[in-house]
């Protein structure tokens, strides 16, 4: 396999690797795009068997991180933050290197290391902000640190990665970066200083993703973006996406009976028991027991998912498609779920801490 392709599906497991030079039709279209606008990397790759969902994880990181009236840092260290409450270290090291090349160095070493405070008062809200989007009943999200017109750019880049890092800590091993060890920071500097910045400085079409997407309404639990056109879209197109292939291998009644626990989760970590699991599908068949444990766990506890639930899974459903439209159910399952306490601003009144200076 050529060094291009190592590096776009680089430790990826669970399922069949697919070299993105060798990638046709719809896929090589996509694959184009995201060469263009930014880089193909595993976190992309690993949807591979199906070109949709490429396309949809795709197309909602571009719309709500790549461009905006939000600097792109502060999004960097948002969803930087969230990787840390999702535990997946290859997020926190790769976005903490995008924060890093838009200009943020000292930030981002405070953010990766968990060393204090940042000097920006706004950074920092965004940053704690970020910390608590798996909490409901925290202050900030009441009363959140941007205004209305930069909700869609930050809430959406956030749900984003609540997608991303549940899907990379299931199929992708390790961090983006192998450990240098003492030379750690050497390379990471080097990284962020020629490729991430030159990524950074590339001209994006806004919403140019879009036509790889569905037409389709957007789900109430994203209201948050209906004042933006291309990631309401986005947000649309991906649920969509989602449900559609979901539904071709899960019945109904499968998917309804795995909501529920969905339904009544706040953001809690589920701990090491899967007692949980086991209570809801102790009545279920074989092969929906195994399919309903990957879609409760894909979203609630994602670090449980071993290789022998993999295996199990696929007795009844060997097919790749099939384990990424359960994965993926349960994954954005926890997006929908963590959207509800998501608080846009009073439209009327800026929060204490949102100068005229620091809006946009």
């Amino acid at each position: 396999m050529a060094f291009k392709d190592r590096f776009e599906t680089n430790n990826i497991k669970f399922l069949t690797i697919h070299k993105p030079s060798e990638a046709t039709g719809k896929l090589k279209q996509i694959y184009a795009q995201v060469n263009h606008d930014f880089m193909l990397a595993a976190p992309f790759t690993l949807h591979a068997a199906e070109p949709d969902l490429v396309a949809s994880v795709w197309s909602a990181e571009r719309e709500t991180m790549f461009y905006g009236i939000v600097p792109r840092a502060h999004k960097e260290a948002v969803v930087s933050e969230v990787a840390k409450t999702n535990h997946c270290p290859y997020c926190i090291s790769a976005h903490t290197l995008m924060m890093q090349a838009s200009g943020e160095e000292d930030a981002s070493k405070i953010v990766l290391n968990n060393n204090g405070n940042v000097n920006d008062p706004l950074l920092q809200q965004r940053i704690e902000w970020g910390a608590a989007t798996r909490t409901p009943d925290a202050p900030i999200l009441k009363n959140p640190p941007f205004t209305v017109e930069e909700a869609p750019e930050i809430i959406g880049g956030a749900l984003a990665f609540h997608y991303i890092n549940r899907m990379v800590n299931i199929f992708i091993k390790g961090d983006m970066m192998p450990n240098m060890g003492a030379f750690n920071s050497i390379v990471r500097k080097g990284v962020s200083r020629f490729m991430m910045k030159s990524i950074l400085e590339r001209e994006l079409i806004a919403g140019a993703s879009l036509k790889f997407l569905p037409e389709a309404d957007l789900p109430m639990e994203f209201s948050w973006a209906q004042n933006h056109q291309h990631i309401s879209r986005s947000f649309a197109g991906i649920t969509a996406t989602i449900d559609y292939y979901i539904h071709q291998v899960i019945s109904s009644n499968i998917i309804h009976l795995v909501s529920q626990p969905y339904n009544q989760w706040n953001g809690e970590d589920m701990g090491i028991s899967r007692k949980w699991v086991k209570d809801l599908t102790q009545n279920l068949n074989e092969k929906e027991r195994y399919a309903a444990n990957l879609m409760l766990l894909a979203g609630l506890a994602p670090y449980q998912i071993t290789e022998t639930d993999i295996e199990l899974f696929r007795t009844q459903y060997p097919d790749d498609k099939q384990l990424l439209a359960v994965t993926s159910w349960g994954a954005w399952s926890a997006v929908k779920r963590i959207s509800t306490w998501l608080h846009l601003p009073d439209k009327q009144e800026l929060p204490h801490y949102l100068t005229t200076e620091t809006t946009h």
